[in-house]
């Protein structure tokens, strides 16, 4: 990824992944600085590069919309349950193939989105920790968007938890459950090819201590249905907190 003014390298990146980390116009930080990728995404495949602008530090990063499909090729290890209050959560590491594709953005944090004229994509193998809300059983689609919140809280949380930026890391929700449960999932999908150690850096007290922690963000928050204080930008609109806390046991 390189600075298109000076010819700096900035960042360096799977070619694979490359497309949908650094899709058009998205804008970022690095070290100090923001950045723009241009509109029609500045990818020279020939020569492996992706080249951006530097803009002014007023430009707020945007937040991706991605859709990931998620076939699971294997299971990696033991699956393990533990039970913490009214939670009961399954976890285990699987092998799994991700498409992935972006065909938005948002732009800062005031809830318009940008739509690209081509969504990009990318397919991978890599490893996802897949965890299951056991304690809630097989839920209806009506739950979708309280599993939603949850997700994107632990989203965020988890950057914090792993130190990691967040685009290695996605957590995606399946109310329809996944690898042949049906309780309702998270999946931890890391995002190197091949995997870098996410899954395996998850535990069960890391993941239940995140859950908790997701829980009170949003418990300490006297809003009704969600707001800024509590609610990541993309899911504000679904106005599902009192289904998220419901779905950790609240």
């Amino acid at each position: 990824i390189v600075d298109g003014n000076v010819g700096l390298t900035l960042d360096q990146v799977d070619l694979i992944t490359a497309e949908t980390l650094y899709y058009p116009h998205r804008v970022f930080g690095w070290e100090g600085r923001r950045f723009k990728v241009r509109s029609g995404g500045g990818f020279d495949k020939t020569a492996k590069r992706i080249e951006v602008d530097p803009v002014g530090n007023e430009m707020e990063p945007t937040r991706p919309d991605v859709r990931f499909e998620v076939v699971m090729r294997g299971r990696a290890g033991e699956w393990d349950e533990r039970r913490q209050g009214p939670l009961l959560i399954k976890a285990g590491d699987v092998r799994a193939e991700v498409n992935e594709t972006v065909t938005r953005a948002m732009l800062g944090g005031g809830g318009s989105w940008l739509r690209f004229d081509t969504p990009v994509q990318a397919r991978y193998m890599t490893e996802v920790k897949a965890v299951w809300l056991m304690h809630v059983g097989s839920l209806e689609d009506s739950w979708a968007d309280g599993l939603a919140h949850v997700a994107r809280l632990m989203d965020d949380v988890l950057i914090t938890h792993l130190r990691c930026r967040d685009e290695n890391i996605e957590v995606v929700p399946r109310i329809e459950g996944f690898g042949g449960i049906d309780s309702p999932a998270l999946l931890f999908i890391d995002r190197h090819v091949g995997g870098a150690g996410v899954a395996e850096a998850l535990s069960l007290d890391a993941i239940l201590g995140m859950l908790r922690w997701v829980q009170a963000v949003m418990k300490a928050c006297p809003c009704d249905a969600g707001c800024s204080r509590c609610t990541p930008p993309e899911v504000l609109h679904l106005k599902a907190k009192n289904e998220a806390i419901s779905l950790l046991g609240g």
